[in-house]
Formats: C-alpha cells, structure tokens, sequence
C-alpha cells in the first residue's frame, strides 16, 4: 500500500483466521468505521485530513494484492484474481465515488462519498462480478 511522498504512511496488519485489516493516518483523520454481517467482510475505511483512503479485506479465502494512490492522492485501483473473485476501486475524476466488490460470495459493497469526500452510505448488493 502506498501514498503519495507528501501523505501520511499508511500500515496494515491481518489476524490469523480472517482477513481483518485496519489502516491508518497521522494528523486529523476522519475515522468511518463498518462491518457486514458474519458471512461477509469487514471493511474498515480512514481518510487522512485532506484525502480519502479508503480500504476493503476480502474475506478469509482472499488475498489483497495492492493498493495504489496516484500523485494527488487519487484512489487508483486494487485488483486480486484468486479464484475468478474480483477486488475492484476505483474514484471519480473529483474522488467522489468508491465503489467496491468482495467476498466469496460477489456481494457488492457500493460506496459512496459527499462532495466533501465524507462517506455517506455502505450497502451489500446481491450481485456478481466476473474477473477479466
């Protein structure tokens, strides 16, 4: 994981029997805090004072590849092809919308942001993604 070199570093640790990670920034960080029911993945999500970082596990089964920003702190992409299940991020030309999809199951966790870049809503959608 990575940021721009005039961001805050940005750590992540996982337990042994899920894929539980958490990140975060120094400074002022505006903490969004959510998890999904026992079958599904807990997402943990921290923005830095000026920028969004947004993060996503996969569920037990899953590994994260990367997680990149660009130069001005835009949410890039992160991509993991295990087993045809597809981790997707990507934002907006202004980072307004993050959405995202996970689990063994494809359920889709959509996110959205303000124009301020505050999270607004989280929810599982039954739907399914293909790996391309």
């Amino acid at each position: 994981m990575t940021t721009s070199s005039h961001r805050d570093l940005v750590y992540m640790t996982t337990c042994s029997h899920r894929d539980l990670v958490y990140m975060t920034t120094s400074s002022h960080p505006d903490l969004a805090y959510m998890s999904t029911s026992s079958h599904r993945d807990l997402v943990y999500m921290t923005t830095s004072s000026h920028r969004d970082l947004v993060y996503m596990t996969t569920s037990s089964h899953r590994d994260l590849v990367y997680l990149t920003t660009s130069s001005h702190c835009d949410l890039v992409n992160m991509t993991t092809c295990s087993r045809h299940d597809l981790v997707y991020m990507s934002t907006s030309s202004h980072r307004d919308l993050v959405y995202m999809t996970t689990s063994s199951h494809h359920d889709l966790m959509y996110m959205t942001t303000s124009l301020h870049r505050d999270l607004v809503y989280m929810s599982p959608v039954h739907t399914s993604i293909w790996c391309t």
